[in-house]
């Protein structure tokens, strides 16, 4: 019966695929290449113009206008084929209520810096400063005084700096919560002076963007300067939560995972009336995540960090499905072939049909029995968004900055149903490549291995008075630890999402496959692979003893890294 059923869905595909390519051939002919107009706000204009420029070096044939746009004139000629906008957060506030397609692609930052040899550094690292304090100094009538700032009696006098001219004013009244015209601090042509100025002056104090003081590769601040953290909830010290300001990269992540004051920075956003689907805007969207990041930082911009763009491309592959309507004139040969198309399926659905029925009456008739499950390298699934390592875990990066774990479903096809759970506590530290968890099964056991280093934090206790959840919901409820990375810019670099782990967990399976087939003992599980498309039943260690969990343990898991 699969064999029936596999040459007649063969058939039927193979019959398709050849009304397909004939509609093809007959209704279209070669177009040309697709025009793309970019629109800009003015103070994104320069920004706009250096992406396509370099983007149409790049690749010539790319056919790119770009046009300068007031925010509010972006409503009207943004819904029109073709047409994407590059905007900040204020220019996305006038399209919004349209709800337009957007995509995060940079960041415009504005940060609170003093002099490295400040003699108060050491206390204002541990304690911040509060957006508050900030407020009093920029806009005191008399001189300001560090002891407005760190809130004590010191009555040494701070000068406070900022740019004129530059958008960091603007972010700079906005987290004030005060008019432009308030602000009382000392007004520089330049970043250039500011920088000079809080470099010869030890108590100064100033606001500029992170790019302006970040090196080229945006980690390491530049000699002489020093962030100043912010302490957002005023409670007088920096909690873990709030400790983003040791570099650039740091800062950025904080930024991304809603650490730092939303008034000192503002995205910017590519923008469409519909989410974009021609191969040309799709193209030129991934570039601008990838390769048009470098020209960022020469514009005064922030770019994305690794996770931001993972997550980004992953969106815009996975996410915009190309769907092309093919114009197709109605021919003798399309329509016989759609006929004899719908009268395969209809066969197909007939025989499924019949077949589940057959089983059902089956499976009915012999009490006590069940179907064995079976599973493949196409079989084990997985929702999209999610980081997986090597380990067979997956990741998830909540907003407070911490890390969700579980299992992945390949692995719980494999043990079968765990009955026991070891886990760690929350505060134990954990370390990526060794051991974190144990699965039990009947007294089996396997060591699973964290794909992070650091701090737990919360555990599933939901596991320990049902470990089956590990099994039923491997994803979502049967998740294991809430983790404080320790070392996640570098070890996110290890993980694959979407169809790069798709096709790894292909070669998993055929490196199982190799495993069973290895030894003598494992001859039941090597009967159990069948002859239709090679899958197992799932499983398939729940038979055997602690000796081929130990096996499975040094041979396969230990191994997969």
């Amino acid at each position: 019966m699969k064999t029936i059923i596999a040459f007649i869905t063969s058939l039927t595909l193979l019959v398709a695929t050849v009304a397909t390519l004939h509609a093809v051939k007959e209704g279209n002919s070669p177009s040309e290449k697709e025009s793309i107009i970019l629109l800009s706000s003015p103070e994104l204009f320069d920004m706009a113009s250096s992406w396509v420029n370099e983007y149409t070096r790049a690749y010539p044939e790319a056919a790119i206008t770009v046009t300068a746009v007031p925010d509010d004139g972006l409503k009207e000629q943004l819904f029109h084929a073709g047409t994407i906008g590059l905007v900040t957060k204020r220019g996305l506030s006038g399209i919004s209520s349209e709800g337009p397609w957007k995509m995060v692609i940079g960041r415009d930052v504005a940060v609170p810096v003093m002099n490295l040899e400040n003699p108060y550094r050491e206390e204002i690292l541990q304690s911040g400063i509060s957006p508050e304090a900030f407020s009093m100094v920029y806009t005191a009538s008399d001189k300001p005084t560090w002891g407005m700032l760190l809130g004590n009696s010191i009555t040494a006098q701070v000068t406070p700096y900022s740019i004129g001219g530059k958008s960091t004013v603007s972010y700079l009244a906005a987290f004030l919560e005060v008019d432009q015209i308030q602000m009382k601090g000392n007004e520089t042509t330049g970043i250039g002076e500011m920088l000079d100025q809080i470099r010869k002056d030890r108590l100064a104090i100033g606001f500029c963007t992170l790019t302006d003081i970040c090196d080229e590769e945006g980690r390491e601040i530049e000699s002489g300067i020093s962030l100043i953290p912010v302490d957002m909830d005023g409670n007088g010290r920096i909690d873990p939560f709030e400790d983003i300001y040791h570099n650039g990269a740091d800062l950025e992540r904080g930024i991304w995972l809603g650490k730092y004051p939303a008034a000192l920075y503002s995205r910017l956003y590519m923008v469409a009336g519909e989410r974009p689907t021609s191969n040309d805007e799709l193209a030129f969207l991934e570039w601008m995540v990838t390769d048009g990041q470098q020209y960022l930082s020469a514009n005064g911009f922030s770019g994305l960090n690794s996770s931001e763009k993972y997550s980004t491309i992953e969106h815009l592959k996975g996410s915009n499905l190309i769907v092309v309507d093919i114009p197709v004139r109605a021919t003798t040969t399309k329509i016989f072939l759609l006929v004899f198309g719908v009268i395969l399926a209809g066969v197909v659905i007939l025989i499924l049909v019949i077949s589940v029925s057959g089983t059902r009456v089956e499976e009915a008739g012999t009490e006590g029995l069940r179907r064995s499950s079976v599973f493949g390298k196409n079989s084990a699934t997985f929702p999209e968004g999610l980081f997986f390592d090597k380990s067979h875990t997956w990741i998830f990066m909540e907003k407070d900055g911490n890390v969700r774990i579980g299992i992945d479903d390949f692995l719980q096809h494999v043990t079968g149903p765990i009955t026991r759970i070891n886990m760690k506590k929350p505060g134990d530290s954990i370390k990526k490549g060794e051991p974190f968890l144990t699965l039990i099964q009947q007294g089996k056991r396997l060591e699973i291995q964290s794909p992070v280093t650091g701090i737990v934090r919360e555990q599933n206790n939901g596991l320990v008075t049902d470990s089956g959840i590990i099994n039923a919901a491997p994803f979502s409820d049967g998740w294991v630890y809430v983790v404080e990375p320790g070392n996640w810019l570098k070890e996110i670099q290890a993980y694959a999402m979407g169809d790069k782990y798709r096709n790894w967990l292909k070669t998993e399976f055929s490196r199982l496959k190799d495993f069973l087939s290895s030894g003598i003992r494992y001859q039941g599980a090597v009967e159990a692979v069948l002859q239709d498309g090679g899958e197992m039943k799932a499983g398939v260690l729940e038979s055997f003893g602690p000796e081929v969990w130990e096996e499975f343990q040094t041979g396969f898991i230990n191994s997969s890294r």
